[in-house]
């Protein structure tokens, strides 16, 4: 998959008349024209529910390009990589498929084969992820939801 272009950035909706989204030229200044590795920095650096945040506003290329940087960073927290953070990013990964899933499926579906063994590996692993369940829920439950929303 390659970087986004620009036409991929602003060609979205095909509504000419759809007002500017601040949140959405936001995500597009932090994210616009970086690579997979620039990206995946992004997300080491800073606020990963921020970078979260950015990725519901992207149009829909950009979004799946970006969202597999996510499951990237979301995966080397497993391995112990910065784990401050390692919840929230565990977290925050699938509370965004499970609402793109219900909201905007064509955003992820390209994607959902690519992801679905991260999906699993996060849920099977919550532990990994020193994210307490009374706080996160059950992450098996939410691939269970996302499975069926998936498979609906």
């Amino acid at each position: 998959m390659d970087i986004p272009t620009e036409r991929d950035w602003l060609d979205w909706p095909a509504d000419a008349h759809r007002p500017l989204d601040l949140d959405e030229a936001y995500a597009r200044r932090k994210f616009s024209g970086k690579s997979f590795e620039e990206a995946l920095e992004l997300f080491r650096s800073s606020d990963v529910l921020m970078r979260s945040e950015d990725l519901s506003y992207m149009p829909p290329v950009p979004f799946r390009y970006y969202m597999l940087v996510f499951k990237a960073h979301v995966m080397a927290k497993a391995d112990g990589e910065q784990r401050d953070d390692a919840s929230d990013a565990a977290g925050t990964f699938l509370n965004l498929v499970e609402r793109k899933l219900q909201a905007e499926i064509g955003f992820i579906a390209p994607i959902m084969e690519d992801l679905l063994p991260a999906i699993e590996f996060i849920a099977m692993n919550q532990d990994k992820y020193d994210a307490p369940r009374d706080i996160y829920g059950d992450f098996r439950d939410q691939f269970t939801r996302i499975k069926t929303l998936w498979r609906a």
